[in-house]
C-alpha cells in the first residue's frame, strides 16, 4: 500500500514539472532600440551596454520558446493602427498590446524612448505588477527622475525594481528568470483559486 501512495505522489510531481516545462510566457521586452533580425555585434545592437543586455534577454526568453515582443515590432502597430484609426501612436499601442495581451514586462530604462514608455506604463498598477525594472547599477542611489520619480511611482504600484550592473549578463538574466518564475507561480495559483 505504502507503495502505492509513493508511486501516486511521483506521478503527480512528474505531471506538474511537465505542466510547468510546457509553460509559454508572453513577454514584452523594452529598452533602447535594436534589431533583433541583425546579429549582436551590429553596431545598432552593441552601441551601449542598455542594447546590449535587450538584445541578450530578447534571445534569451526567444530560444527558451516563449513569445517576445519589443516595441519595435511592426506587428504592434498595425494592430493599433487598426484599432485606434488616426489616433494610433506608439504610446496607446504598446499600451493596448500590454495590457491585455503580456504576462511579464522587462523594462531597462537606458534612452529616451524608453524613458517615455517606462513614465507611460509606471503609473498604471496593472501593468506594473507585472513590471521588472533593471536599471545599470551605476545609476543606484544618484538623484535622478528614473531613481526619484518613475522607479519609486512604479515600484509602489507593484513594480520589481532592481540594479544590477548591465555587464553582468548572467545575473540580469538570472534575476529575468526569478521574476518570470514568480509571475508563473502566481498564474498557478491564480488558476488554483479559480480566479
Amino acid at each position: 500500500m505504502q507503495y502505492d501512495r509513493i508511486r501516486k505522489l511521483q506521478l503527480v510531481e512528474r505531471s506538474d514539472a511537465a505542466k510547468r516545462a510546457a509553460e509559454r510566457y508572453e513577454i514584452f521586452v523594452a529598452g533602447p532600440f535594436i534589431d533583433v533580425s541583425k546579429d549582436v555585434s551590429d553596431p545598432v545592437n552593441s552601441g551601449t551596454s542598455g542594447k546590449e543586455i535587450r538584445y541578450a534577454v530578447h534571445r534569451h526568453y526567444s530560444s527558451s520558446g516563449h513569445n517576445v515582443y519589443l516595441g519595435e515590432d511592426t506587428e504592434l502597430r498595425l494592430i493599433g493602427e487598426k484599432h485606434y484609426g488616426p489616433l494610433s501612436n506608439a504610446a496607446f499601442f504598446e499600451r493596448h498590446y500590454i495590457k491585455d495581451n503580456i504576462h511579464a514586462l522587462i523594462i531597462f530604462p537606458d534612452g529616451p524612448g524608453v524613458f517615455c514608455e517606462f513614465g507611460d506604463w509606471a503609473t498604471t498598477k496593472s501593468t506594473c505588477e507585472k513590471m521588472l525594472v533593471v536599471i545599470d547599477s551605476q545609476h543606484e542611489g544618484k538623484p535622478s527622475y528614473i531613481n526619484d520619480g518613475t522607479a519609486k511611482a512604479a515600484a509602489s504600484f507593484g513594480a520589481t525594481v532592481s540594479y544590477i550592473d548591465y555587464a553582468d549578463r548572467d545575473r540580469v538574466i538570472r534575476e529575468c528568470d526569478e521574476f518570470v518564475a514568480k509571475l508563473a507561480a502566481m498564474g498557478r495559483i491564480d488558476e488554483l483559486y479559480s480566479r
